[in-house]
């Protein structure tokens, strides 16, 4: 038999027992103590844990639970006590020891596929109950996935925000094991206000309140560990109402005409649609009139001055968002009235001539792009008449080549390249010309892979 009743023991004295096994050769060696137990009146141990069951499971853990035994007669359950062997052993080893609220637990430090047996005992002042046993088996590895940014339609190459707006921008992946993000700005770390955040496949970067020096090139990288990266960058530029133009000049270069130029507004290093409207009055508290609209430099020839009178002037910088601050003369300007002896006949004028040769108020720049993603090369091009627009590369017109797409809104001119190969890598140059000139402009695209 397998089962003793030992006898005689003193109430009190704990005690530990081993077994040994014996035929007719001998008795074998006994086996590891038990552990220990003190000789008491013997009282009823804890009922059976109920619906001992596996709740879930993954490639290293299980986590099991169960409900809590049915008490008789004040014999109160003290905690749990959770063991497991592998199927192919009969020994066991303890997981845990819980407390009397716990009804659950999680088993970890496994190997994917491993096949256990799991068991739970109530613990009470009479000892452990009887053993609620199940089989389970640790989840399948996760599959190893390259990392892999997932860029579609939604995710933009060039955005456009307003000053005082937010940044967000969503750039989903897939990896196995988790691939580790990292953002840049111009090839450098993020600035502090920039907040990044990485959960459920998808990486957020978030600035709350665009500024000016928020414009530029942001790229995300996502990387295995290992060396092995891939890369996605887009443009930002941050747009705002235009500063006011710098200091009026006023010139009298042809007689009876005024030539008023002024310093450019420090917003056309970044605003590529920016333009001036130039204002009269011609009291101190007149009203202010508009003379020319619309224009893209920084020189205007008012040609109707009335000699004796007194002018005031004033320019303001626009874009799309509004209109800047003026920039005015303090001091009237006037024309005095010559002499009947030295009167000159004036020229007539049939209007204003406005004509400007082409100029590129922003040049092309040259790009580095991974093989796959989208290009834009944009400039800006000031002139009157509004300037004509052909793109070439390498010297070929790519105005009929249906792999470029080109647009022109308001002198602010683009070339779209969609999914770039190692074949659309060169020189590319825009020309705008109109009657009265033309002007070139030049930008290399360097295409690398995405190795």
């Amino acid at each position: 038999d397998k089962k003793l009743k030992v006898t005689s023991l003193k109430k009190g004295v704990q005690y530990e027992f081993r077994v040994a096994a014996v035929n007719a050769a001998g008795t074998g060696q006994p086996s590891d103590p038990s552990e220990p137990a003190f000789a008491r009146d013997p009282t009823k141990s804890p009922g059976q844990v109920q619906d001992l069951k596996v709740s879930s499971s993954d490639s290293t853990s299980i986590t099991l639970t169960w409900n809590k035994p049915e008490v008789q007669d004040g014999n109160y359950v003290k905690g749990y006590e959770v063991e497991m062997r592998p199927c192919n052993s009969l020994t066991w080893t303890k997981c845990f020891t819980l407390p009397a609220e716990s009804t659950s637990c999680r088993v970890q430090g496994l190997q994917a596929r491993e096949k256990l047996v799991l068991r739970v005992r109530a613990l009470g002042n009479g000892g452990p109950g009887e053993a609620s046993e199940l089989e389970a088996c640790a989840g399948a590895a996760a599959a190893v996935v390259s990392p892999r940014l997932l860029i579609d339609d939604t995710v933009k190459s060039f955005l456009v925000i307003k000053a005082g707006d937010p940044i967000r921008v969503k750039i989903p992946f897939e990896g196995s094991p988790e691939p580790v993000v990292t953002w840049l700005k111009d090839g450098l770390p993020l600035p502090s206000q920039a907040a990044v955040s990485t959960e459920d496949g998808s990486s957020q970067l978030l600035l709350r309140a665009a500024e000016l020096s928020d414009s530029g090139t942001y790229t995300v990288e996502l990387g295995d560990g290992l060396g092995k990266k891939e890369t996605f960058s887009f443009q930002v530029q941050i747009t705002d109402i235009p500063q006011p133009p710098g200091a009026i000049r006023l010139e009298e270069n042809v007689p009876n005409t005024v030539t008023v130029t002024w310093e450019p507004s420090a917003s056309e290093q970044w605003e590529k649609n920016l333009y001036y409207t130039v204002l009269k009055r011609e009291s101190q508290k007149g009203l202010w009139h508009v003379l020319g609209d619309l224009i893209y430099n920084n020189k205007f020839t008012f040609t109707r001055v009335v000699p004796g009178r007194d002018y005031y002037f004033r320019v303001v910088a626009k874009n799309d968002l509004g209109a800047s601050d003026p920039s005015e003369t303090v001091q009237p300007w006037r024309i005095w009235k010559k002499k009947a002896e030295f009167r000159v006949k004036a020229q007539k004028y049939r209007g204003v001539n406005q004509n400007q040769p082409p100029r590129f108020l922003v040049p092309l720049k040259s790009h580095v792009v991974v093989t796959g993603s989208e290009c834009r090369m944009s400039c800006a091009v000031g002139g009157h008449p509004p300037p004509k627009i052909t793109w070439y590369k390498d010297s070929r017109d790519l105005s009929r080549d249906p792999n470029y797409f080109c647009t022109n809104d308001f002198g602010v001119c683009s070339l779209v390249v969609l999914g770039v190969t190692k074949q659309d890598e060169g020189e590319y140059m825009v020309e705008a010309s109109n009657e009265v000139g033309r002007a070139f402009s030049k930008a290399f695209l360097a295409i690398k892979g995405n190795s």
